[in-house]
């Protein structure tokens, strides 16, 4: 991990924490007790869902993203230079970001994948494939899994740029140790990360339309 990255981060992360809380109320617990390196795991319910999950980890996390991400001119060249997002591109070339994440937390860098790759469109968790669970295990290091509750009624993938006001929360699901997940099947791995981020059952009245 190069300080540079580590030290936008510090930054980011405080300018974040103040927008989410200003802007959508967003309500989160830090995540504690951890490995001393570990991949994120989180559900994905809104385009601001990474910002909600950095609020809850003090130390830096190399985010994989989109293959737009590097579409944004002197933007996604900011982005490079401050965090060097892992870009996924779909198709075989999958595989580069793979590989990447692997030397990420090898070197004992942390790591946060929506392992969905896309936004829900009703509010349930999308499929993940199975494979996820292969990965996290031959990655070598510990895994927490990310709950983000009402981000679907926040922002829906149906209502375009709308975003509302509404009961926001963020918080670790499960943390689990390098050894812990060794001592676990792929198929144990898989269901864990299914259960983790279901995002539904939210009363509508508690949303205020902004």
């Amino acid at each position: 991990m190069k300080r540079r990255h580590a030290f936008f981060y510090v930054i980011a992360r405080f300018l974040v924490i103040i927008f989410a809380k200003i802007r959508f109320g967003y309500q989160f617990k830090i995540a504690k007790n951890l490995p001393d390196n570990y991949i994120v795991i989180s559900n994905h319910a809104t385009d601001y869902d990474v910002l909600f999950v950095a609020a809850s980890f003090r130390r830096m996390m190399y985010i994989v993203g989109s293959s737009h991400i590097g579409r944004w001119g002197i933007v996604s060249k900011l982005l490079e230079y401050c965090f060097a997002p892992i870009m996924r591109y779909k198709g075989a070339s999958a595989a580069s970001a793979v590989k990447e994440m692997a030397k990420k937390a090898k070197k004992g860098a942390n790591v946060c994948l929506f392992a969905e790759g896309v936004r829900t469109w009703d509010g349930i968790t999308c499929p993940i494939a199975p494979s996820t669970a292969k990965l996290i295990k031959s990655m070598g290091c510990g895994l927490v899994t990310y709950k983000i509750t009402g981000g679907y009624f926040v922002s829906p993938m149906w209502a375009g740029a709308t975003v509302r006001k509404g009961s926001l929360h963020g918080a670790p699901v499960s943390i689990l140790t390098k050894e812990q997940l060794q001592g676990m099947s792929n198929d144990e791995i898989y269901e864990l990360l299914k259960n983790a981020g279901y995002d539904f059952k939210q009363k509508t009245n508690h949303i205020k339309v902004r």
